[in-house]
């Protein structure tokens, strides 16, 4: 397949929140890539706030889907997102929309989902932010038998811990 002569290029946008994934491409009709098949919605998918920036600001991006029936709003304004992964992929195909490859464009999470409530024209915008800015977050976590629990609940370890801080050991006599 000959990328030059007739290549395209599009979006793939695949959203893992807790009912099913989302998964979105610019283009029209269903476009299936590494075993999942993307749902076309040509135009009315805009992804825009992508930039450049230096120092430690990390930039996100803005996903917008117009056109959509009230039900799908109503699913997206319901659904549990926050916090909830995103990928974008860059893909490159042939004139027939043949996939040669992607590349991962944005990797990050959802932050905050909004829709401008106009039935004539309804649009969803979710904001994106980047996972790297998700790692320099700070999350305390003490070694203590609570939060050993949240991760492990059958862990019993650290309840021995609190009772061991407080008794005295006499070592060599």
């Amino acid at each position: 397949m000959s990328i030059l002569s007739g290549s395209r290029i599009g979006y793939l946008f695949r959203g893992f929140f807790d009912g099913a994934p989302l998964d979105l491409w610019t283009g029209h009709g269903d476009l299936t890539y590494g075993g999942v098949t993307y749902v076309g919605s040509g135009e009315l998918l805009e992804i825009s706030g992508s930039a450049s920036t230096t120092g430690n600001r990390l930039a996100g991006l803005t996903v917008s889907l117009a056109g959509m029936d009230p039900e799908t709003i109503s699913i997206a304004e319901n659904e549990p997102f926050q916090r909830r992964r995103v990928l974008i992929s860059l893909i490159w195909a042939d004139a027939e929309w043949n996939v040669a490859g992607s590349e991962v464009f944005f990797d990050g999470i959802a932050d905050n989902i909004s829709n401008n409530n106009d039935p004539s024209n309804p649009v969803i915008t979710m904001s994106l932010e980047p996972r790297a800015l998700d790692l320099q977050r700070v999350r305390p976590f003490r070694y203590l038998p609570q939060d050993q629990r949240t991760r492990y609940a059958n862990d019993a370890f650290f309840d021995m811990v609190q009772s061991l801080q407080t008794q005295e050991l006499k070592i060599g006599t």
